[in-house]
């Protein structure tokens, strides 16, 4: 009877060890965060290139807006700045870093530079171009014929180039560096916020893609539009830019 008990009491012992093992493997075969922050990144690059939200746990509330809000944004941005209509977004990152948040358990800091690339339309207004439309008008108030020449040569160019951009389309990128603040779940991870910017001392000192958070909240530095040549022109009369163009072409 006793050798009984003592083989029943080993097998519950072993089944334990078994169970606690199977556990333990478990464990060890999850996805670590260095492993599934890349596979997180590549999901918020196609959910921006798409449009929608193919995974709604890998966001936070917040971060669902703020997806939501840089599709606008570009839109806008093409819309008004370019005088485009924006056709398509690309979005890949490179991983910087990954580490712990000291403050929070399960929180992790990604750094990550991003390549946006972008195509666009050109929007060309019925009669051309502006410039096209102000070189005419120029050509039409001088009696110079080298300037006369010049005038029509530029806006040669910029018929050439409107048609091409307008009907073909064009390429253009943003290069952003990001800090996001990540959190590991029992159910995968969560990005929490995603602060950027494309800041860059020689090329772009002031910032035109800017995100940054306080309070759980994200704000966008606002974009001066009348810094862009196409908005400014669109914003001026045809007779002030061929007197303008007169003056430059005249000296």
């Amino acid at each position: 009877m006793i050798g009984k008990i003592g083989s029943r009491a080993i097998c519950l012992i072993s089944l334990g060890m078994l169970v606690f093992a199977a556990g333990c493997s478990g464990i060890s075969l999850a996805p670590a965060v260095d492993e599934s922050v890349p596979t997180a990144l590549v999901a918020y690059s196609q959910d921006l290139s798409s449009g929608t939200i193919s995974r709604d746990s890998l966001y936070a509330p917040e971060m669902k807006a703020l997806l939501q809000e840089r599709r606008e944004f570009y839109d806008e941005f093409f819309f008004n700045a370019l005088h485009s209509d924006l056709t398509s977004i690309t979005s890949t990152y490179d991983i910087r870093s990954i580490s712990e948040d000291p403050e929070h358990k399960d929180r992790f800091v990604v750094r990550a530079g991003e390549l946006l690339e972008f195509k666009a339309k050109y929007r060309l207004e019925p009669g051309g171009h502006p410039i096209v439309k102000a070189a005419a008008w120029a050509i039409e108030h001088t009696d110079d014929p080298a300037v006369k020449m010049e005038l029509q040569n530029l806006a040669s160019m910029h018929n050439t180039s409107a048609i091409w951009n307008s009907t073909e389309g064009y390429d253009t990128a943003f290069v952003l560096e990001h800090t996001l603040l990540i959190v590991r779940k029992w159910d995968g991870l969560q990005i929490l916020q995603d602060a950027y910017t494309d800041v860059n001392p020689q090329d772009n000192p002031g910032g035109t893609d800017v995100i940054e958070w306080q309070d759980g909240a994200f704000s966008r530095k606002q974009v001066d539009y009348s810094a862009y040549p196409d908005y400014s022109m669109y914003q001026t009369s045809i007779e002030e830019l061929g007197q303008s163009l007169l003056n430059d072409y005249s000296k």
